[in-house]
């Protein structure tokens, strides 16, 4: 029988948003017990209740029917201890966050991957001195620069979750001296990788394989 591994993800949880990548590491060793945050609520309950005011940090993702949500950090470290308790008393003690934010006050008695960590963890293994990174919105990139100061970081916006071209056009903004580029949320793929690559010329941190690499290790 496979062992049980738990995905947070911070929309509505869909098998078909991990297949690309995640999945194709994780099974069939693994069976993967998959949950959203957001599971069960509504496009404007969601703006209601958790949609980011004034310039907190926020995280985006995505639920039904591909609409893009914003959630406010503050909120999404609640609704995550929610989902990580209901993995735990399910006998599912190795638990992987889609998410590359920073958290606080996140509580877990076996194993929580936070790729946000393992990401920092890479940067320094490496001796990284100067990182490109890609984050999803504009209003992403103050906090993306203040987390990841320590590297030099250069950080630009494009969409996962809209045209590739956004991408492709993000890329041109980075100077030849990046040592390598941050994919910096866990709706790039490996697609996206590769044009990242192809145009900069540079090593591409992919978070979502990172993370489910390591996953599959523990698991």
């Amino acid at each position: 029988m496979a062992k049980k591994v738990g995905l947070i993800s911070m929309g509505q949880f869909s098998k078909a948003s991990i297949k690309e990548d995640i999945a194709e590491i994780l099974e069939p060793e693994f069976e993967i017990a998959g949950v959203g945050i957001l599971d069960g609520l509504t496009p404007d309950y969601i703006r209601e209740q958790y949609w980011p005011k004034d310039e907190e940090s926020f995280i985006v993702s995505t639920i039904e029917q591909g609409h893009v949500v914003k959630l406010a950090e503050k909120h999404a470290a609640k609704l995550i201890n929610e989902k990580i308790k209901f993995l735990e008393n399910n006998g599912i003690v190795c638990n992987l966050l889609l998410c590359t934010g920073c958290f606080q006050g996140l509580k877990y008695e076996h194993f929580l991957i936070e790729p946000q960590k393992v990401i920092r963890a890479a940067l320094q293994v490496l001796s990284v001195r100067k990182v490109g990174i890609i984050v999803p919105e504009q209003e992403q990139i103050d906090d993306s620069f203040e987390q990841y100061e320590e590297f030099n970081p250069i950080v630009v916006a494009a969409s996962p979750y809209g045209e590739l071209e956004e991408i492709e056009k993000a890329c041109a903004s980075f100077p030849s001296d990046r040592e390598i580029i941050l994919l910096d949320c866990m709706g790039f793929t490996q697609k996206m990788k590769k044009t990242v690559a192809k145009i900069t010329g540079k090593h591409v941190m992919l978070p979502r394989t990172l993370a489910a690499s390591m996953l599959s290790n523990i698991g």
